[in-house]
């Protein structure tokens, strides 16, 4: 192996939206069949942690998008009188508005100009690919064929 400091790789994208939500489904669900098996090299630290901070810790981000908006939900309507979490009056309301909006973009991104309205749709769809790779794993549903994503050509 050598290392070519000018070289440039580039990869195609999905066609579709679908296309790539089903890719990253049949990624998480391989991934979490690999992780399930794997022996973490726990004797070596930094790459135990490099392992736990890329693979790991990516995949745990669509629950916790869920987990979040439920919690700021229920310091909303709970209210700062007894509740189990007990946000300081804006912050509360903020963070579920926050939320609120970020899910809207997302709802309304490919009708929005520009491309930084891409970003909210692209964020939801991809963690909800995630989800359902999850969901494709713990019932054991990845196959070990798949129907191949059609790719744009680059440049």
């Amino acid at each position: 192996m050598a290392f070519a400091p000018r070289a440039v790789s580039e990869e195609t994208v999905s066609a579709t939206v679908t296309e790539e939500a089903e890719r990253r489904s049949r990624i998480v669900a391989g991934q979490l069949q690999v992780l399930r098996r794997a022996r973490f090299p726990w004797r070596r630290p930094l790459v135990s942690w490099m392992l736990v901070s890329h693979k790991v810790m990516r995949l745990l981000v669509g629950p916790a998008l869920i987990l979040a908006l439920l919690s700021a939900a229920v310091a909303v309507v709970a209210g700062p009188d007894g509740a189990i979490w007990a946000l300081g009056a804006p912050w509360g309301a903020l963070a579920l508005g926050g939320q609120l909006l970020f899910y809207g973009a997302a709802a309304v991104g490919d009708r929005l100009p520009g491309t930084l309205a891409f970003v909210p749709r692209f964020v939801v769809a991809q963690n909800l690919a995630t989800l359902r790779g999850w969901r494709r794993h713990l019932r054991r549903g990845q196959a070990a064929a798949w129907v191949k994503a059609t790719r744009e050509p680059v440049g």
